[in-house]
């Protein structure tokens, strides 16, 4: 019985290993990345840099896609129909500032409050709408790495409790 002394793959190895490390969308580019990585030859680090990256990216875009769609926001809504002249109540210099979402680096909370029917929904659903030219701040807002270090909260003074007497 003649054995297959075929050397294996080494290629299917590594994606098999990123696979079990659930590094999946660099098993998947594995090919295209290796090839770029031939041309420019890259340093190891930055081949490693761009592996990572890559996967990052790709988790970065499949939790924004699962959290529009647990948002249950609907399908994609911008205002350029919007009939301003049947509400109006509603300032369009109001909702364009709302949508470049500074209120987002802020750390403020927005409330839409009114009647219905006037355009509350619509403004909401806007709002979580990402642009089409350029990501906004409402959609690229991320948790940050590490470019601001972790401080502890502050102390708070003891507050005092009445007693239970």
């Amino acid at each position: 019985m003649a054995r297959n002394l075929a050397p294996p793959d080494p290629l299917a190895r590594v994606r098999t290993l990123l696979e079990q490390l659930n590094l999946t969308t660099a098993a998947r580019r594995l090919a295209d990345l290796l090839a770029q990585a031939e041309t420019t030859q890259p340093a190891y680090s930055a081949f490693l840099q761009q592996i990572l990256e890559a996967e990052d990216g790709a988790r970065w875009e499949r939790k924004l896609q699962r959290r529009r769609r647990w948002s249950k926001l609907g399908p994609p809504l911008t205002l350029d129909g919007f009939d301003w002249a049947a509400r109006p109540h509603l300032s369009p210099q109001v909702v364009k500032e709302l949508l470049t979402c500074r209120f987002v680096e802020e750390h403020r909370n927005v409330l839409l409050v009114g009647r219905p029917s006037t355009g509350k929904t619509t403004v909401a659903r806007a709002l979580g709408t990402p642009p089409v030219p350029a990501p906004s701040a409402c959609t690229t807002a991320r948790r940050p790495r590490s470019s601001r270090p972790c401080t502890p909260p502050r102390p708070t003074a003891p507050t005092a409790r009445p007693s239970a007497a």
